[in-house]
Parts: C-alpha cells; structure tokens; sequence
C-alpha cells in the first residue's frame, strides 16, 4: 500500500490535469456555439485581456475555470483505487478512471447542450447550459470512475481466482 500512496500526489496533479485539458476542450466547443457567451460573461470574470478574447481566451478560461476539479475528484477515485492489487495496477486503473470521469463530463454537458437547443433559440443558452451541467458531470463522473475501479478489481480477482 505504501507504494501506492506515494503515488497519490502525482496522480492527484494529473487529475487536475485531465481536468484541465476537458476544459480547455469543452469550451472549444462552447466557444463555437457562443462566442457572445464569453465575451459576455466568462472573459471578464477570468480577467482574460480583451487582446485574447477568442478561442485562446476561451481555453483558459477552460483550464482556469476546471484545473481544481481534479482537486474534488482525485481524492474519492484515488482512495478507492487503492483496492487494486499493486502500484502499476493502481497507476493504470486509476488514469483510466480520470478519462472514464472526463468522457462522463463531456457526455452530460453534451446531453444539457442537446436538451438545450430543442428548449431555446439562443445559443447563448446553449454554451450555458453545457457550461453549468458539465459541472454536475464532474461529480457524476467520480461515481462512474469508482465503478469502474470496483470493476477493473473484480476482473482482475477472477482473472487471478484471488
């Protein structure tokens, strides 16, 4: 278990780095459904400089606004991991459960967008409605990263018939 552990802070940085880089990419999209929505409220909360009000702006505004969700998510994912038998099971499983929790993310935001677009004309509310729900993707996304760690152990126990 020792080792495992001394693996958690650099695991927990790459959570905030998977965190990051969805939304670094989720806002690509947002950004092409709603520059408006941007200029309108994300630039300047950010205090992006008006010289990079686009898709630059939008990507930190992207890696800004998401980096400490890895900060939220790490911690339950990391701990349950530890039920993997060694370090590089440990290690692997556990950043594939970073990208289970990010692909959980996009896809709720990506339902919200779609439910947004049948229920308004404005593409501002679009790229809001993405922004807000990829919120609650995050945290949906640490139960589907769990469940895949409880998974990845239960086949590896029957692969093992430990």
């Amino acid at each position: 278990m020792g080792h495992k552990l001394a693996f958690f802070p650099v695991l927990l940085a790459a959570a905030c780095v998977f965190s990051a880089v969805y939304g670094a990419l989720h806002n690509q999209i947002s950004y092409t459904l709603s520059p408006w929505y941007f200029a309108s409220y994300q630039f300047g909360h950010f205090g992006i400089p008006m010289s990079q009000w686009n898709r630059v702006g939008a990507t930190l505004v992207g890696i800004y606004g998401t980096y400490w969700m890895g900060l939220i998510i790490g911690p339950p994912v990391l701990l349950v991991g530890l039920i993997l038998p060694g370090w590089k099971a440990y290690l692997k499983h556990t950043l594939i459960a970073f990208g289970v929790v990010t692909g959980t993310a996009l896809l709720v935001g990506l339902v919200a967008l779609t439910v947004a677009r049948f229920s308004s004309p404005s593409s501002q509310h679009w790229a809001s409605a993405m922004h807000d729900y990829g919120y609650l993707g995050g945290l949906l996304g640490i139960v589907t990263g769990v469940v895949y760690l409880v998974v990845a152990r239960t086949r590896q126990r029957k692969a093992t018939g430990a």
